[in-house]
C-alpha cells in the first residue's frame, strides 16, 4: 500500500490526538506525541496492507510514547493543577452533576485509555490489548472497573438500558 501522508494525517490524526490527550491531559503534550507518531511513520520503512493497519500501528506508537512521557523525569517535576486544588467536599460533589467528559478525565489513566479505545475508536478488546500491550482479560477487567467508576461519578443509572 502506498502511503498518502496527508490523507493519513487527516483521517487518523484527530483520533491519535484524542488518544494522546486521554493519556497526558495536556493539549501541547498531546500535539507533540501526535507529531512524533507521524514522524515515526514517515521515517519508517514498514509496509502496511490497509489503512486500518496504519491506524493500529500509529495508535500503538502513540500509546507507547504517552507512557514514556508520563514516566519521564521532566513530566514528574511538573506540578499538575489537579494536585494544587483542594478536594471538593462531599456535599459539593453531590451537588455537582458531572458530564461524561469530565467524569472520564477523573478516571485513572489506565481506565480512561481503554474506555477511549473501546467506545470512541471502536476497537475490539483484542485490538485494545495489542495496542496497549496488555492481556485481553486485563482490558475486560479495566473496562468493567471503568464503567463502575463512571457510574459512581455520574451518580446513577446512566449505564442501564445500554
Amino acid at each position: 500500500m502506498d502511503l498518502d501522508y496527508r490523507e493519513i494525517f487527516e483521517k487518523i490524526g484527530p483520533s491519535l490526538y484524542r488518544l494522546a490527550y486521554s493519556y497526558v491531559k495536556s493539549a501541547s503534550d498531546a500535539e507533540d506525541v501526535t507529531q512524533e507518531a507521524f514522524l515515526r511513520l514517515f521515517n519508517s520503512d514498514r509496509r502496511f496492507q490497509t489503512m486500518e493497519d496504519v491506524k493500529r500501528w500509529l495508535m500503538t506508537v502513540t500509546a507507547n510514547r504517552c507512557r514514556d512521557l508520563l514516566r519521564s523525569a521532566r513530566r514528574r517535576k511538573e506540578v499538575s493543577i489537579e494536585t494544587t486544588l483542594p478536594e471538593p467536599t462531599e456535599a459539593a460533589q453531590l451537588d455537582t452533576q458531572l458530564d461524561i467528559g469530565t467524569a472520564l478525565f477523573r478516571l485513572e489513566e489506565k481506565y480512561r485509555v481503554v474506555i477511549y479505545l473501546y467506545y470512541y475508536e471502536g476497537y475490539a478488546t483484542k485490538d485494545v490489548s495489542r495496542i496497549l500491550h496488555i492481556t485481553q482479560s486485563a482490558v475486560l477487567s479495566r473496562l468493567e472497573r471503568a464503567r463502575k467508576k463512571l457510574q459512581e461519578l455520574l451518580g446513577g443509572d446512566w449505564l442501564e438500558g445500554s
